[in-house]
């Protein structure tokens, strides 16, 4: 108490009243600051838990798609076989036939 008397005898009442509010105003944006900080801290957590969930059933998507992938692979490329297998039947037939 005899500090904020002796700053109001040293520079005036207005200076040190502006003094005063300048520090409650810089005490307040602290705590909002400091408020604002752990919300942003929870908030980051739920997004980064919301990420990993989403990563997750991309990834048993993309699994499965590579399944259905390779099986439309192997019917093709039997369905190619079988259509180069009635080629050949086709050329060895007419060879003999001719």
């Amino acid at each position: 108490m005899d500090s904020v008397v002796q700053l109001i005898n040293e520079v005036g009442f207005p200076i040190a009243a502006a003094i005063g509010l300048g520090m409650f105003i810089w005490k307040l944006i602290n705590k909002i600051i400091d408020g604002m900080e752990t919300k942003v801290d929870v908030l980051d957590e739920k997004v980064s838990a919301q990420i990993s969930e989403i990563e997750a059933r991309l990834g048993q998507k993309l699994d499965s798609q590579h399944g259905i992938l390779v099986a439309l692979i192997d019917r093709v490329r039997s369905e190619i076989m079988r259509l180069l297998d009635k080629i050949r039947f086709s050329r060895l037939y007419l060879e003999y036939h001719s």
